[in-house]
């Protein structure tokens, strides 16, 4: 008896059409909706965070020296530096849309707060809290793209996701620089309403966990906080390339925050 072997064969065209590239526009209408919900609240985010480029002003307008004005900025990058770990946390535990919810909703009721604290001490606390709370959303937005969109694409979304905050950048502190005349208040409550704006959309547009079929299959198990940030810690610690790339951004992030205290004080 003889076997029958049967090669089955795929045509020519169809191996160059699925490796051949493809164009941005290409890559971009695959993107899933969630994906460009995470752009535009993003885009709408960034457009309304006044509070950075104008902190230190609104304290000088209350009559602190720029020695303490330049404290409560460091307070604000205090909040963004914890946010980062806790947020990572919260990702992995609490989920990445209702961290992001928590995140715009309590930045939002922080704003507000803030716009009306007079006293050094409450504007001190107020600027950490609003740099925690206007963070905690960034690991939950990087994780939920990663998750929605395909290894071979993320390049790609990410460079959009990271375009969304420069164009926000670019729009959103020439916007406050007419709300300043009348009221440095207006900074806060308009930074408020549009992270109130983006928790919204992220309650209603947003995927939940329980859509996503391969959620945590690559997760390690649920650690604790603290023995969690100690595996990422060690990871980190033994990664020079990685180690190389945060002490690059640390030096770029230094010095582009200077242009936050305006020449001329004194």
């Amino acid at each position: 008896m003889s076997a029958t072997i049967t090669i089955t064969t795929t045509p020519v065209r169809e191996i160059e059409t699925d490796n051949r590239e493809r164009s941005l526009w290409e890559i971009l209408k695959c993107f899933p909706a969630p994906v460009w919900v995470v752009f535009g609240g993003m885009f709408i985010n960034r457009f309304g965070t006044f509070v950075i480029p104008f902190l230190a002003l609104h304290l000088k307008t209350l009559g602190y020296t720029t020695a303490q004005a330049g404290f409560g900025m460091a307070c604000y990058g205090f909040g963004h530096f914890i946010a980062t770990f806790v947020g990572g946390h919260l990702t992995d535990t609490l989920g990445r849309r209702k961290t992001i919810v928590l995140s715009m909703f309590s930045s939002a009721a922080t704003m507000v707060s803030l716009a009306q604290a007079a006293e050094l001490k409450s504007i001190l606390f107020l600027a950490s809290l609003a740099g925690f709370t206007g963070e905690l959303y960034r690991p939950a937005s990087s994780a939920l793209l990663t998750d929605l969109v395909p290894e071979k694409d993320r390049v790609t979304a990410f460079a959009v996701y990271r375009f969304a905050i420069n164009a926000g950048w670019a729009f959103g502190p020439a916007t406050a620089g007419f709300l300043a005349k009348y009221s440095y208040s207006w900074l806060f409550y308009v930074d408020g309403i549009t992270s109130l704006a983006y928790g919204i959309i992220a309650i209603h547009l947003l995927p939940r966990r329980e859509n996503f079929t391969e959620f945590h299959t690559n997760s390690r198990p649920r650690d604790g906080f603290w023995k969690g940030l100690k595996i990422a810690t060690n990871a980190a610690i033994g990664n020079k390339r990685f180690l190389q790339v945060v002490m690059a951004s640390f030096a770029v992030a230094l010095g582009f925050m200077q242009i936050f205290q305006p020449s001329g004080w004194k």
